[in-house]
């Protein structure tokens, strides 16, 4: 498993210095361009991932407490029964 990470690590580092270095022989607007692009994709992504996470802890939230009212209803005629 560590490995792994390392290995990503640096796949990401070497992919991350490759661009820097292709981009730097490539016209000023086309650069600005491309990494405008890339910016505006990962905040996107970024706010997406978020935004699921949150809506996902709201769903469970809403699940949990209708799933225990209901048990306790259900369980309520046998205590005064």
């Amino acid at each position: 498993m560590r490995a792994l990470l390392i290995r990503g690590r640096l796949w990401l580092l070497g992919a991350l210095s490759g661009s820097v270095f292709v981009l730097t022989g490539c016209d000023p607007s086309v650069r600005e361009e491309i990494l405008g692009g890339v910016g505006s994709a990962a905040t996107q992504l970024a706010t997406t991932f978020i935004g699921a996470f949150f809506q996902s802890l709201i769903n469970n939230a809403q699940e949990d407490a209708a799933t225990t009212v209901r048990a306790i209803l259900e369980q309520l005629p046998q205590y005064f029964a």
